[in-house]
């Protein structure tokens, strides 16, 4: 149950859902600009470069896991200095992969492996994990979050696709396009992580 991790089928249906962008995406170098500035900014602990790569508007959301079930929180800019949660600083990533535009590696927490490694973005699918906690979450508090959020977090996953880096600390976020231009908006600090 610590790994919360469903087969393969059951994850593609779960994780995601199809997207028709993939050709827009393909064809824009700004999303591979986008993803492989993101991830030399983090891998060089660059403040001031992640932040740029937010959008005010949007902000940066963190998901993370407390316990056995996964939470996020929305913060405005982002530091390496001050981690979410405080607990568990942001490790170290490190790629010498290039961007490859193909279905997402998984990882698997009985062998503690990825299926397989690299840099990956999948431009087929869209990722519904916002969408799945707060569903979860309404189970057992379901005030928590107003219509208006939940509606803006189904708007936003429509438009938005995940990106993994593989290693002993994956680097995974999503990417956003808003007003025609692609942001980074959600650091997955949860998946490839098996314990609870």
């Amino acid at each position: 149950m610590s790994c919360n991790q469903p087969n393969n089928k059951q994850k593609e249906n779960k994780d995601s859902v199809a997207n028709p962008l993939r050709v827009d995406v393909i064809a824009n170098n700004e999303v591979q600009h986008l993803i492989d500035s993101f991830v030399k900014a983090y891998e060089q602990r660059n403040d001031a470069a992640v932040n740029q790569l937010i959008h005010p508007d949007l902000g940066l959301t963190i998901i993370y896991r407390p316990g056995v079930a996964d939470t996020f929180t929305k913060i405005e800019t982002f530091d390496f200095k001050k981690p979410i949660p405080a607990y568990y600083a942001y490790p170290e990533a490190k790629s010498s992969y290039n961007l490859t535009f193909d279905k997402l590696p998984d990882y698997d927490c009985a062998t503690e492996k990825w299926n397989k490694v690299g840099l990956y973005c999948d431009t087929t699918v869209r990722p519904v994990q916002l969408s799945q906690i707060v569903a979860f979450e309404l189970e057992f508090e379901p005030h928590k979050y107003a219509k208006e959020q939940i509606t803006e977090i189904q708007k936003s996953e429509k438009d938005s696709y995940r990106v993994i880096l593989t290693g002993e600390n994956p680097l995974v976020f999503h990417l956003q396009k808003y007003n025609d231009n692609w942001y980074v908006t959600v650091l997955d600090r949860a998946y490839g992580g098996c314990d609870a």
